[in-house]
């Protein structure tokens, strides 16, 4: 099989996750160099799901492992996306902090 490049574009939920985590290491912790970095490696992250999206596993909780939805390990958080074969497409969902509640996160992430 061909390598296949795919679109990989976030939805509004993910954006506003990634703003509100480097806003917070960056007010919270007063570290603003920090929230840059920390920014840029989850860009870099997202960015690196255009090849072989597939590689990362499925969330282990239900009905989300059923629906096709991948978690990314990056430091001490969670990158969720959908893979869409058909279109060449992946689109991120989510960005969470490792230490929270998945479950409950999973639930208010809308899967536009």
């Amino acid at each position: 099989m061909p390598d296949q490049q795919y679109l990989v574009q976030m939805t509004e939920h993910a954006e506003e996750a990634l703003i509100y985590e480097a806003y917070s290491i960056a007010s919270d912790l007063n570290a603003p160099e920090s929230a840059i970095n920390w920014a840029r490696k989850m860009r870099e992250a997202v960015l690196s799901l255009d090849h072989y999206p597939e590689k990362y596993q499925l969330t282990p909780e239900e009905p989300w492992h059923s629906l096709g939805l991948h978690r990314l390990p990056v430091g001490k958080y969670y990158i969720y996306y959908l893979v869409f074969d058909d279109i060449a497409e992946v689109r991120v969902t989510d960005i969470v902090f490792q230490g929270k509640d998945q479950p409950k996160h999973l639930r208010e992430m809308p899967l536009e």
